[in-house]
């Protein structure tokens, strides 16, 4: 987020908080519309602009697997939707309230490591286009940012896994997951906050 913005904002605030010594009431409703107009939504926009920029960036990788491309867009995509995303991630309420958006965005802290035993039993199998059919229904620790990061960050290629001599796409699973987060960010930005 723009720090001037965050800066009116905040004087915004302070002002309208030393205002009760001059006013008889304080107008709540012209702060919240002000924080939703202001904060919210372009910050939702923003996140749903660089998410759809991530799914577009993972289907490119994935689409080049015989190529061994390098992950480095992929990467750098990820990086900018996750900034987009941290800049209102502290919003917990109205649309990213509902159907856990939040939790499916950034399962964390996992300090019993749930992500990665998920992780690692989806990927124990062959993994096929069948697991993006009802994505969302799956647990939460696989839906969002800390599972991608594992698959794009990982020392294995994103696009190939050797697993008892035979080759399971990873990429099956980053695409759902990166299409997944765009489908949230979409929903976000689309939402009456």
């Amino acid at each position: 987020m723009d720090k001037r913005l965050l800066i009116a904002i905040t004087i915004s605030i302070l002002a309208i908080l030393a205002l009760p010594a001059l006013a008889a009431e304080p107008d709540y409703a012209a702060l919240r519309d002000a924080v939703v107009e202001d904060h919210i939504d372009p910050g939702y926009r923003h996140f749903d602009e660089k998410a759809r920029g991530l799914d577009y960036e993972i289907k490119g990788h994935c689409k080049n697997i015989g190529e061994d491309p390098d992950k480095l867009a992929a990467q750098d995509a990820f990086h900018g939707a996750l900034d987009a995303w941290q800049a209102v991630q502290h919003i917990r309420h109205g649309a990213v309230a509902e159907n856990d958006r939040h939790a499916r965005l950034q399962f964390w802290p996992d300090q019993r490591g749930i992500t990665e035993r998920h992780m690692r039993k989806l990927l124990a199998e062959p993994v096929d286009e069948t697991i993006t059919g009802n994505f969302a229904g799956a647990s939460v620790a696989l839906q969002g940012f800390p599972a991608l990061e594992r698959l794009l960050f990982d020392d294995e290629p994103l696009a190939q896994r050797v697993l008892d001599g035979e080759k399971t796409s990873r990429c099956v699973l980053a695409q759902a997951i990166a299409h997944n987060i765009a489908t949230i960010a979409g929903e976000l930005a689309a939402a009456k906050n």
